[in-house]
Protein backbone atom coordinates (compact mmCIF):
# COMPACT_ATOMS: atom_id res chain seq x y z
CA UNK A 1 0.00 0.00 0.00
CA UNK A 2 1.36 3.40 -0.98
CA UNK A 3 2.27 5.76 1.83
CA UNK A 4 0.14 8.94 1.93
CA UNK A 5 2.03 11.95 0.59
CA UNK A 6 1.69 13.79 3.92
CA UNK A 7 3.53 10.96 5.68
CA UNK A 8 6.41 10.38 3.29
CA UNK A 9 9.90 11.01 4.60
CA UNK A 10 11.46 14.28 3.44
CA UNK A 11 13.63 13.98 0.36
CA UNK A 12 16.29 16.36 1.67
CA UNK A 13 19.00 15.13 4.01
CA UNK A 14 18.73 15.92 7.71
CA UNK A 15 21.11 18.35 9.32
CA UNK A 16 24.39 16.89 10.61
CA UNK A 17 24.42 15.22 13.97
CA UNK A 18 24.91 17.50 16.95
CA UNK A 19 27.15 15.94 19.56
CA UNK A 20 26.92 17.80 22.83
CA UNK A 21 30.69 17.69 23.31
CA UNK A 22 31.16 19.41 19.94
CA UNK A 23 28.48 21.98 20.68
CA UNK A 24 30.07 22.77 24.03
CA UNK A 25 33.51 23.11 22.47
CA UNK A 26 32.05 25.59 19.99
CA UNK A 27 30.90 27.77 22.90
CA UNK A 28 34.49 28.17 24.09
CA UNK A 29 35.74 31.76 24.08
CA UNK A 30 39.51 31.80 23.80
CA UNK A 31 39.49 35.55 24.38
CA UNK A 32 37.76 35.23 27.75
CA UNK A 33 39.59 35.66 31.03
CA UNK A 34 41.50 32.79 32.57
CA UNK A 35 38.78 32.06 35.11
CA UNK A 36 36.04 31.70 32.50
CA UNK A 37 38.30 29.58 30.31
CA UNK A 38 39.04 27.27 33.24
CA UNK A 39 35.35 26.92 34.10
CA UNK A 40 34.56 26.03 30.51
CA UNK A 41 37.44 23.55 30.35
CA UNK A 42 36.00 21.75 33.38
CA UNK A 43 32.57 21.55 31.76
CA UNK A 44 34.09 20.24 28.53
CA UNK A 45 35.96 17.62 30.54
CA UNK A 46 32.74 16.58 32.27
CA UNK A 47 30.88 16.32 28.94
CA UNK A 48 33.64 14.09 27.56
CA UNK A 49 33.54 11.82 30.60
CA UNK A 50 29.75 11.52 30.37
CA UNK A 51 29.97 10.54 26.72
CA UNK A 52 32.87 8.10 27.08
CA UNK A 53 32.53 6.57 30.55
CA UNK A 54 29.21 7.59 32.06
CA UNK A 55 28.18 9.37 35.22
CA UNK A 56 29.94 6.96 37.61
CA UNK A 57 33.32 8.12 36.29
CA UNK A 58 32.71 11.76 37.24
CA UNK A 59 35.07 12.77 40.03
CA UNK A 60 36.61 16.14 40.82
CA UNK A 61 40.10 14.70 40.48
CA UNK A 62 39.41 13.11 37.10
CA UNK A 63 37.84 16.28 35.71
CA UNK A 64 40.62 18.52 37.01
CA UNK A 65 43.27 16.32 35.41
CA UNK A 66 41.43 16.14 32.10
CA UNK A 67 41.02 19.93 32.07
CA UNK A 68 44.70 20.45 32.92
CA UNK A 69 43.93 22.00 36.30
CA UNK A 70 44.69 21.19 39.90
CA UNK A 71 42.01 20.01 42.28
CA UNK A 72 42.48 23.27 44.18
CA UNK A 73 41.66 25.18 41.01
CA UNK A 74 38.52 23.05 40.62
CA UNK A 75 37.34 24.14 44.07
CA UNK A 76 38.04 27.75 43.17
CA UNK A 77 35.67 27.64 40.22
CA UNK A 78 33.11 25.11 41.49
CA UNK A 79 32.89 24.55 45.27
CA UNK A 80 31.26 21.15 44.68
CA UNK A 81 30.88 18.70 41.82
CA UNK A 82 27.07 19.18 41.74
CA UNK A 83 27.64 22.90 41.13
CA UNK A 84 29.48 22.08 37.91
CA UNK A 85 26.99 19.40 36.88
CA UNK A 86 24.05 21.73 37.33
CA UNK A 87 25.59 24.13 34.82
CA UNK A 88 26.44 21.26 32.50
CA UNK A 89 22.86 19.94 32.47
CA UNK A 90 21.61 23.46 31.73
CA UNK A 91 24.05 23.66 28.81
CA UNK A 92 22.86 20.29 27.53
CA UNK A 93 19.26 21.49 27.72
CA UNK A 94 20.18 24.60 25.73
CA UNK A 95 21.92 22.48 23.09
CA UNK A 96 18.88 20.21 22.74
CA UNK A 97 16.44 23.11 22.76
CA UNK A 98 18.34 24.85 19.96
CA UNK A 99 18.33 21.68 17.87
CA UNK A 100 14.57 21.24 18.26
CA UNK A 101 13.66 24.88 17.78
CA UNK A 102 15.84 25.14 14.69
CA UNK A 103 14.12 22.14 13.13
CA UNK A 104 10.55 22.74 14.29
CA UNK A 105 9.55 25.81 12.32
CA UNK A 106 7.54 24.21 9.55
CA UNK A 107 4.21 25.87 8.76
CA UNK A 108 1.88 22.90 9.09
CA UNK A 109 1.40 20.14 11.62
CA UNK A 110 2.76 17.22 9.58
CA UNK A 111 5.93 19.05 8.56
CA UNK A 112 6.52 20.46 12.06
CA UNK A 113 6.17 17.02 13.67
CA UNK A 114 8.34 15.33 11.06
CA UNK A 115 11.10 17.93 11.19
CA UNK A 116 11.30 17.88 14.96
CA UNK A 117 11.13 14.08 15.20
CA UNK A 118 13.95 13.72 12.70
CA UNK A 119 16.02 16.33 14.54
CA UNK A 120 15.44 14.61 17.88
CA UNK A 121 16.21 11.12 16.56
CA UNK A 122 19.43 12.49 15.08
CA UNK A 123 20.32 14.21 18.35
CA UNK A 124 19.46 11.17 20.47
CA UNK A 125 21.44 8.76 18.32
CA UNK A 126 24.48 11.05 18.44
CA UNK A 127 24.28 11.56 22.22
CA UNK A 128 22.76 8.33 23.54
CA UNK A 129 25.22 7.74 26.38
CA UNK A 130 25.27 11.40 27.35
CA UNK A 131 21.46 11.45 27.45
CA UNK A 132 21.39 8.50 29.85
CA UNK A 133 23.87 10.29 32.11
CA UNK A 134 21.95 13.57 31.96
CA UNK A 135 18.72 11.76 32.81
CA UNK A 136 20.45 10.36 35.88
CA UNK A 137 21.73 13.81 36.88
CA UNK A 138 18.30 15.39 36.38
CA UNK A 139 16.73 13.04 38.90
CA UNK A 140 19.01 14.52 41.56
CA UNK A 141 18.51 18.19 40.68
CA UNK A 142 15.25 20.11 41.01
CA UNK A 143 16.63 22.90 38.80
CA UNK A 144 17.56 20.45 36.04
CA UNK A 145 14.13 18.85 36.20
CA UNK A 146 12.54 22.27 35.87
CA UNK A 147 14.53 22.91 32.69
CA UNK A 148 13.34 19.60 31.25
CA UNK A 149 9.74 20.36 32.17
CA UNK A 150 10.01 23.75 30.47
CA UNK A 151 11.26 22.20 27.23
CA UNK A 152 8.59 19.47 27.31
CA UNK A 153 5.90 22.09 27.91
CA UNK A 154 7.21 24.26 25.06
CA UNK A 155 7.01 21.37 22.59
CA UNK A 156 3.60 20.11 23.77
CA UNK A 157 2.11 23.59 23.50
CA UNK A 158 3.77 24.17 20.12
CA UNK A 159 2.08 21.03 18.79
CA UNK A 160 -1.24 22.00 20.37
CA UNK A 161 -1.02 25.46 18.83
CA UNK A 162 -0.30 24.01 15.38
CA UNK A 163 -3.22 21.58 15.68
CA UNK A 164 -5.54 24.46 16.64
CA UNK A 165 -4.33 26.44 13.64
CA UNK A 166 -4.93 23.47 11.34
CA UNK A 167 -8.41 22.99 12.81
CA UNK A 168 -9.46 26.59 12.26
CA UNK A 169 -7.84 28.58 15.04
CA UNK A 170 -9.38 27.47 18.33
CA UNK A 171 -8.38 29.83 21.11
CA UNK A 172 -7.53 27.25 23.75
CA UNK A 173 -6.11 23.75 23.51
CA UNK A 174 -8.17 21.08 25.18
CA UNK A 175 -6.76 19.23 28.17
CA UNK A 176 -6.89 16.02 26.13
CA UNK A 177 -4.82 17.54 23.34
CA UNK A 178 -2.07 18.71 25.68
CA UNK A 179 -2.13 15.40 27.57
CA UNK A 180 -1.80 13.55 24.26
CA UNK A 181 1.22 15.65 23.32
CA UNK A 182 2.88 14.85 26.66
CA UNK A 183 2.11 11.14 26.25
CA UNK A 184 3.64 11.14 22.79
CA UNK A 185 6.80 12.80 24.11
CA UNK A 186 7.17 9.98 26.63
CA UNK A 187 6.61 7.42 23.86
CA UNK A 188 9.39 8.99 21.77
CA UNK A 189 11.92 8.84 24.61
CA UNK A 190 10.91 5.27 25.43
CA UNK A 191 11.39 4.04 21.87
CA UNK A 192 14.69 5.83 21.36
CA UNK A 193 16.04 4.54 24.67
CA UNK A 194 15.18 0.98 23.68
CA UNK A 195 16.80 1.44 20.28
CA UNK A 196 19.91 3.52 20.94
CA UNK A 197 20.66 2.89 24.63
CA UNK A 198 19.41 -0.57 25.58
CA UNK A 199 19.94 -1.82 22.00
CA UNK A 200 16.81 -3.98 22.12
CA UNK A 201 17.54 -6.91 19.76
CA UNK A 202 13.99 -6.92 18.41
CA UNK A 203 14.32 -3.31 17.31
CA UNK A 204 17.90 -3.67 16.12
CA UNK A 205 16.74 -6.55 13.93
CA UNK A 206 14.40 -4.24 12.05
CA UNK A 207 17.44 -2.37 10.66
CA UNK A 208 15.74 1.02 10.94
CA UNK A 209 17.54 4.09 9.69
CA UNK A 210 17.14 7.33 11.62
CA UNK A 211 14.76 8.53 8.91
CA UNK A 212 12.74 5.31 9.34
CA UNK A 213 12.51 5.87 13.09
CA UNK A 214 11.44 9.49 12.60
CA UNK A 215 8.78 8.36 10.13
CA UNK A 216 7.38 5.78 12.56
CA UNK A 217 7.17 8.44 15.26
CA UNK A 218 5.56 10.92 12.87
CA UNK A 219 2.84 8.42 11.93
CA UNK A 220 2.14 7.81 15.61
CA UNK A 221 2.03 11.55 16.39
CA UNK A 222 -0.25 12.45 13.51
CA UNK A 223 -2.55 9.50 14.14
CA UNK A 224 -2.94 10.37 17.81
CA UNK A 225 -3.34 14.11 17.25
CA UNK A 226 -6.04 13.53 14.66
CA UNK A 227 -8.38 12.56 17.50
CA UNK A 228 -8.39 14.80 20.56
CA UNK A 229 -9.54 18.37 20.14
Amino acid sequence: QAMPAALRAPSTAAEPEVRFVDWLAAQRDDQAGKGLRSRHALKEAAAQVLEQDGVDALTMQALAERAGLTRTAFYKHYPTLPDLLQELVADFQTCLSQALRRNGRAGNLADAVRATNLAYVHFFAANARTIVSVQHLRRHSADALALQFDLNDWWARKIAQTVRWSAGGRQQASRLLLATAYALEAMVDGLLTELYVRRNPALIGLKLSESDVAEVLTRAWLGALDGPR
